[in-house]
C-alpha cells in the first residue's frame, strides 16, 4: 500500500486503525467527541495507546476493511494487486484466518481497489476492482453462502444471519478455505468500468454508491442490489 488509510472501528467506537505497510491500532482513554472541527488529540497524547501489528502480506495490499463483529473485533479483509481478498486477524497470529490463505480470487486477477463491509449485514462484503473489457468491476459478496446457497438478490434487505453469532460465519469461511471452494459473487455489476471508490449507502444499508469510470468518464452511481 502506497498511501496510509486511517479506519475507524466498526466495534470499538474508542479505536482507530492506520493501515500501511502495518496496522497500527490506536485505543484512547474514552470516545472521542468535542467541537467540530477541533484536534481532540494526538498520536503522542498520554492518554492515548498504540499497538502495531506487522502484516504478512504487507506488499501487496492495495485496500482493507474492518470487519464488523463484536467476536472478532480485529479481523481485516484486504485487496491486493492480483485481486484476492484474504483475511488477517492481526491479534491473533494463531489464528487460521491470519496464516495469508486465499478467500476470494478474482476471475481476472485485477486489482482490488476498494472493499467495504455492510455494517447492518455483516456477512456481505463489497468489493471493486480495475477495469476488465468483458468482466464487472463491483461485486458482492457472502461469506456465509460462498454465492452457491444465498438467497435471491430481491430478498437482501431480510437476511437474518447477520443477527446470529459471527463465531459461525467465521467457522463457515475457515472450512470453505480449507475445501478451497470456488468463490462466487452474488451480485456483480459495471461491465468494462474502473472502480475508483465505494460505500454503503446510509440510511438504507441495502443500497451502495460508487464511483467509476468508463469511456473516460467518471460517475458516481446509487445500486440496489435487489433489482
Amino acid at each position: 500500500m502506497q498511501k496510509t488509510e486511517i479506519h475507524w472501528s466498526p466495534n470499538e467506537r474508542n479505536q482507530l486503525a492506520e493501515i500501511g505497510a502495518e496496522i497500527i491500532i490506536h485505543t484512547f482513554d474514552r470516545p472521542l467527541s468535542g467541537e467540530s472541527g477541533k484536534c481532540l488529540s494526538g498520536g503522542t497524547n498520554k492518554k492515548t495507546t498504540s499497538l502495531n501489528y506487522p502484516l504478512h502480506e504487507k506488499n501487496n495490499i492495495k485496500c482493507c476493511a474492518w470487519w464488523p463483529s463484536q467476536e472478532y473485533p480485529y479481523v481485516f479483509a484486504i485487496g491486493q494487486p492480483n485481486g484476492r481478498i484474504i483475511f488477517e486477524n492481526v491479534k491473533d497470529r494463531l489464528d487460521p484466518l491470519s496464516q495469508g490463505r486465499i478467500v476470494i480470487d478474482s476471475k481476472q486477477g485485477r486489482s482490488c481497489v476498494a472493499l467495504s463491509w455492510n455494517p447492518k449485514i455483516p456477512n456481505l462484503l463489497l468489493s471493486g476492482f480495475d477495469r476488465y473489457r468483458s468482466d464487472n468491476c463491483l461485486t458482492i459478496w457472502d461469506i456465509n453462502h460462498n454465492g452457491l446457497l444465498s438467497p435471491p438478490l430481491h430478498q437482501i434487505g431480510g437476511i437474518t444471519s447477520s443477527a446470529a453469532s459471527n463465531i459461525d460465519e467465521y467457522k463457515r469461511l475457515d472450512i470453505l478455505m480449507h475445501n478451497q471452494q470456488v468463490w462466487k459473487p452474488i451480485f456483480d455489476i459495471g461491465l468494462n468500468e474502473q472502480c475508483h471508490s465505494l460505500a454503503w449507502f446510509k440510511p438504507n444499508d441495502r443500497c451502495f454508491a460508487a464511483c467509476t469510470t468508463q469511456h473516460n468518464s467518471r460517475t458516481i452511481k446509487i445500486y440496489d442490489p435487489r433489482g
